[in-house]
């Protein structure tokens, strides 16, 4: 097992390596300040997303427990204080039919078993190092989440970004006022003239592109229209 360094940096932030002496922290107390659900979002500095095929997740549990998805492989491992220590992280052993896949799962692995430091950057990442320019960069990534929207019959012109177009209006209860919708609900065919009562699923999207929005929407189900 390697030692691993925590520097959280940003407002609030603390070195690690102090809090136990200063403020008591036990392995736990460290863990819960850590614990959610990453995703990776670069790999020795590179942008993953482009990849478009798994997304490689991280969890961190209260109990300092590791656990995740590489691409094609679960993995677990134990993160623990004084001194803080990650690994050692085991995974199962499925062989990946895309060879390009099993290859940023290995470079994955690997980084994550030789990580010797950690840092918290605002406002909810994630960067493990390692020796040999190994880095990996998480974002903190939110479930998703359900709820119902009212979608009106007509479309108003709108900005997005520095393009001009046309928004759906949506509202979020009843009786509240219309707003823009930006972007589309995936799955959800929009006629002009009816109006809509939608249950939808909102999902972050790490590492969106540029102008884009970094929630995913899609319809779960139409619950009127009229």
């Amino acid at each position: 097992m390697n030692k691993l360094i925590l520097i959280l940096v940003g407002l609030g932030g603390f070195h690690l390596a102090h809090a136990a002496e200063t403020t008591g922290d036990t392995s736990a107390t460290a863990a819960t300040r850590l614990a959610g659900d990453y995703q990776l979002v670069e790999l020795n500095a590179r942008p993953v997303s482009s990849f478009d095929r798994a997304a490689i997740t991280l969890t961190i549990s209260a109990d300092g427990k590791l656990s995740g998805f590489a691409g094609c492989n679960q993995f677990h491992g134990k993160l623990t204080a004084e001194p803080l220590r990650i690994g050692p992280v085991a995974s199962t052993r499925k062989l990946c039919a895309d060879p390009a896949v099993m290859q940023q799962e290995q470079a994955f692995l690997n980084a994550l078993n030789q990580a010797s430091a950690l840092e918290r950057i605002a406002p909810s990442g994630l960067i493990l190092r390692a020796q040999a320019n190994q880095s990996l960069q998480f974002m903190l990534f939110a479930k998703p989440v359900e709820k119902v929207i009212w979608v009106g019959p007509r479309k108003k012109d709108c900005v997005a970004g520095v393009m001009k177009t046309q928004c759906l209006q949506y509202k979020t209860s009843k009786n509240s006022q219309w707003l823009n919708f930006y972007g589309e609900i995936a799955g959800f065919d929009w006629q002009e003239g009816k109006r809509y009562k939608l249950k939808v699923r909102e999902e972050q999207i790490a590492n969106p592109p540029a102008d884009a929005s970094s929630i995913k929407t899609s319809l779960v189900k139409v619950l009127s229209s009229r």
